[in-house]
């Protein structure tokens, strides 16, 4: 089966990869019903993956795939979550620091060529998952895996079995950083700070005019 690394060779695919990793639309999606959490478990019952989202891929078709998890191929000591649908598996893989965690790989297989993006995606804080109602597409060679309602957290987990508390995407509303109000507040404390620097180097000259014209004294009056 051939793998191809699309960021660093791979022949006739170089010509397929587009210059954008990840594309994120800001349109937000809703669906009728939340899509199932997948699970990854170790070998003592607990899980190390927790997965919920919407996937669409636009090949060999743009369709809507309700995968199941490859308990085979998935792993806990690898921390690799593998979905299958039909003839085409998608695999998450994750890596981790002291602070956070990410998704490091995501491979894309459809019958006997596969396709990678090892870009670093999602990044949340251990014990926290990662959350994005909206669309968003990871690009795979000339597929994009569409993901919607995506729900995702690996490694630690504070309740075992369940979703930590989440950090939202930007896109998703109501949680784009709003810049506006930062730039007004600096603006206005830069305007404070000069109009403090311009009153002190005023009163600085006023002094040393005054202390030379009369030859360092004040004058007494008569």
């Amino acid at each position: 089966m051939p793998l191809i690394n699309l960021f660093t060779g791979g022949g006739r695919w170089q010509a397929w990869l587009v210059a954008a990793i990840l594309i994120a639309e800001t349109a937000s999606l809703t669906s009728s019903s939340l899509p199932p959490v997948l699970t990854v478990y170790d070998d003592y019952g607990k899980p190390c993956i927790l997965m919920a989202a919407t996937f669409q891929f636009s090949y060999p078709f743009n369709s809507t795939y309700s995968p199941r998890v490859n308990n085979a191929s998935s792993s806990c000591s690898e921390v690799v979550l593998d979905l299958a649908a039909n003839t085409t598996t998608i695999s998450f893989e994750f890596e981790a620091n002291i602070t956070s965690w990410w998704l490091s790989r995501t491979t894309f297989t459809h019958e006997d060529t596969s396709v990678f993006n090892d870009s670093r995606l999602f990044t949340s804080k251990l014990r926290q998952s990662y959350q994005c109602d909206s669309r968003q597409s990871i690009v795979l060679g000339t597929t994009f895996l569409t993901v919607t309602n995506w729900k995702v957290q690996a490694f630690n987990f504070s309740n075992q079995g369940s979703f930590d508390s989440s950090l939202h995407c930007n896109l998703d509303p109501g949680h784009t950083i709003n810049t506006v109000p930062i730039a007004v507040g600096a603006a206005l404390g830069g305007l404070v700070l000069v109009t403090l620097v311009a009153y002190l180097v005023g009163r600085f000259k006023r002094r040393s005019v005054l202390s030379v014209t009369s030859g360092g004294y004040e004058p007494i009056p008569s």
